[in-house]
């Protein structure tokens, strides 16, 4: 078991005790229905609208609806910062439904370099990096650019502040041509590259423009001291989003402080609280670059290893972790409570980034580690039990002894219980591929 990837596990694991745990509570939403603009009831607190205040608003959120306010006001969207290794890989999980390992495989083909008018171009800067920085190599070209396209009240200001855990060797992955519009490419690239590279161009041009701006009018409505919410949001300058100019205005009906609404319905739905939702790869790279752990280069691996090792299965593209997984990270937690626990990872990595960057001795930061574990990894070697490998309920052909599911470096495989006497192992696959054989000659 891996330092980071034993963490990432018993991050799955016990977000999964909480969903087994979770105890669904009923609780209510009301709104105010009139001529298709629905009103938000604005609670008073922030807790869940049970029975007994649910029974109030009904008595009470009765008409007459007065509309007791109209409220404007300028609202401003920032666009997001250059990707760096971990955004680009949420981005493309969530958007294009990438895989870590896929994303990191084709834009390394894309920083290699694609055949384009006959020579090889590389397209993105180095895609493993931390830094959100981008270079006045790149910058000046790219305002010149935005300038002539979309005109210099689009120019923003590029804020390259970094994390506090971010090593800044390489800049921000970007395209390593601004003029290398996706248009111009696209007939160069296969699908794969093209939906990556289309995503990486327009975020790094997004992040060198102008905010986008709106002007926003709230309406509250009220009965008996309670009050409903609507907002109207019209978009006055486009800023970074003409880029890919998907805005869609929010349009109220005209409304004037006092006037009565009077075909507006109260509308009711009783709901159940749901269980906090499982990690998918964009959530879990997320939730470990918060937490410190990891680096750009490592978080595709992370998560390859806990697929490949059955410690996590996948389903509706997210992650479940397995039996072994379960206990697994269980038996870590338990006898290495002080390694793998979120903390002292994070505090590593910062540790392990002094030693590449000389500020620690490697030798003694060894010497340091290994005094605290030794002791540790006597007491588990010594007291932790062997988990029994689960049984496969067919003998073995060759001694007749129970087969068995075992794991390797390279994953889960079945072998023989009387290893090493026997050594007999076959492939998943190929028990997969028995028993529908088994199905065929029964039908």
């Amino acid at each position: 078991a891996g330092r980071v990837q034993s963490v990432a596990l018993r991050l799955v694991v016990e977000l999964e005790d909480e969903i087994q745990a979770f105890i669904p509570e009923t609780y209510y939403d009301f709104k105010l229905v009139c001529s298709r603009v629905e009103f938000d009831y604005v609670k008073k607190h922030k807790d869940l609208i049970k029975l007994e205040e649910a029974n109030k608003i009904r008595t009470e959120a009765i008409a007459p609806y007065v509309v007791r306010s109209i409220d404007k006001r300028v609202r401003t969207s920032k666009p997001k910062v250059a990707y760096i290794t971990s955004t680009l890989q949420q981005d493309a999980n969530n958007i294009l439904r990438y895989s870590a390992n896929k994303t990191m495989r084709v834009a390394q083909q894309l920083y290699e370099g694609i055949q384009i008018n006959g020579d090889i171009t590389g397209l993105i800067t180095y895609m493993r990096t931390d830094s959100t920085r981008l270079s006045n190599e790149f910058l000046y070209p790219a305002r010149d650019f935005i300038k002539k396209r979309y005109g210099e009240e689009y120019l923003g200001f590029y804020n390259q502040k970094q994390s506090d855990n971010a090593q800044d060797a390489h800049e921000a992955i970007r395209p390593t041509d601004i003029k290398l519009t996706p248009e111009v490419v696209e007939s160069s690239l296969d699908k794969d590259q093209f939906r990556l590279y289309k995503m990486i161009y327009e975020r790094t041009l997004e992040a060198l423009m102008a905010d986008a701006k709106y002007d926003v009018t709230k309406v509250t409505v009220s009965s008996n001291n309670h009050d409903f919410e609507a907002e109207q949001v019209i978009q006055t300058f486009k800023g970074f989003t003409i880029v890919k100019d998907d805005n869609k205005d929010k349009i109220l009906p005209q409304y004037e402080i006092n006037q009565e609404l009077t075909n507006a319905k109260l509308k009711e739905e009783e709901k159940q609280t749901e269980p906090p939702t499982r990690y998918s790869e964009a959530t879990l790279i997320k939730k470990l670059e918060q937490l410190g752990i990891g680096r750009p280069s490592t978080y595709a691996h992370i998560i390859s290893t806990l697929r490949q090792r059955d410690y996590v299965r996948t389903e509706k593209r997210r992650f479940i972790p397995t039996e072994l997984g379960m206990r697994t990270s269980k038996a870590l937690t338990e006898y290495f409570s002080k390694i793998i626990n979120y903390e002292y990872t994070s505090r590593l990595e910062t540790v392990l980034d002094d030693i590449a960057d000389g500020k620690k001795d490697r030798t003694e930061t060894l010497n340091s580690f290994y005094k605290h574990f030794m002791p540790i990894y006597q007491y588990a070697d010594k007291n932790m039990k062997v988990i029994p490998n689960e049984r496969t309920g067919t003998m073995c052909p060759q001694c007749g002894n129970p087969l068995e599911y075992k794991f390797s470096s390279y994953g889960k495989f079945i072998g023989c219980s009387n290893f090493p006497k026997c050594k007999y192992t076959e492939n998943i696959e190929e028990e997969i591929a028995k028993n529908k054989s088994s199905k065929k000659q029964m039908k």
